[in-house]
């Protein structure tokens, strides 16, 4: 199945840009990245780009992308790494979602320091997090600055 995928893989193509890279010309998912299907068995291009013009990947890890653009196959933008490694290219891209940012933010920055600022001047915490619609978990975590740590 695998031979198919890889058929599949080259049959379809991509178009080189002016950036370098090589941007899949088939399917892609709801972030970007391209998938190739053949015979019930699908996978994200990049890896079997990767595994076309490198070799195999490492069991565990993960092909990372060093121009950022998820539908690009050009071997030379991809190398593999661990999700610490992914996680920590997402964050210094500034893509991951922290803080305000994230999707289910109930708070702002503005609002950390004010509950920090308040926790110091002797509210509680039960106190804070009814106010802000936090758990008192939440809070502790916040005041202890274990989460909101940018902050």
């Amino acid at each position: 199945m695998r031979n198919a995928i890889e058929l599949k893989f080259i049959s379809t193509g991509w178009e080189v840009v002016d950036d370098g890279c090589w941007n899949w010309r088939g399917g892609q998912d709801r972030d970007g990245y391209g998938l190739v299907r053949a015979v019930k068995l699908q996978m994200a291009v990049h890896r079997v780009a990767y595994e076309v013009w490198v070799g195999p990947i490492p069991e565990g890890l993960y092909v990372l992308h060093s121009c950022d653009n998820p539908p690009c196959v050009n071997p030379a933008h991809l190398r593999v790494g661990t999700q610490a490694d992914n996680m920590r290219d997402m964050s210094l891209r500034g893509r991951s979602l922290t803080g305000e940012r994230g999707k289910n933010a109930k708070i702002s920055a503005g609002d950390v320091v004010e509950i920090r600022r308040q926790h110091e001047g002797g509210r509680s915490q039960a106190s804070l997090s009814r106010e802000y619609g936090l758990s008192t978990t939440q809070v502790n975590m916040i005041v202890l600055r274990k989460q909101w740590t940018t902050v």
